[in-house]
């Protein structure tokens, strides 16, 4: 399930995210996500927070930002799930496709888009630092 994220869920949000090179929001950031109502939380069927998903959106064209995923809550299917209604969400927008870019040596988000729908389309070479580890970022594109 997700829904509208609330000012009440950053903190809980940016606590996941620390440490991570995959995760590097802060609570600032996400709340300039929130300011701008692109910032949805994933709960679990419990009532749980699980996770967020922040994006971008600019007429019928968007960009996922970042997903994620408590670390008590992954392998469950959840951003799957999320993914899949929130295309249908943007779709009912009048939104036609959906772009990420992604860590190339994160095989589990690459395996996550790839079943999602995602297509690769491009390569960013060296994007990504943290600390003395470099990597490039895929770039990819879902038709909706």
């Amino acid at each position: 399930m997700i829904r509208a994220a609330h000012t009440d869920d950053l903190a809980q949000f940016a606590q996941w995210s620390d440490g991570s090179p995959d995760c590097q929001f802060s609570q600032a950031q996400l709340s300039g996500y929130l300011v701008q109502d692109r910032l949805i939380a994933i709960v679990e069927q419990g009532g749980s927070l699980a996770g967020y998903l922040a994006y971008r959106q600019v007429l019928d064209e968007a960009e996922l930002d970042q997903i994620l995923i408590a670390p008590s809550a992954r392998r469950l299917g959840l951003a799957f799930d999320a993914l899949l209604t929130w295309h249908e969400a943007l779709k009912a927008q009048g939104v036609v496709s959906v772009h990420l870019e992604v860590r190339q040596g994160n095989q589990a988000a690459m395996s996550l888009y790839q079943s999602a729908g995602y297509d690769p389309n491009g390569l960013r070479k060296n994007y990504y630092r943290h600390g003395t580890t470099v990597d490039h970022a895929v770039l990819m594109k879902k038709s909706l």
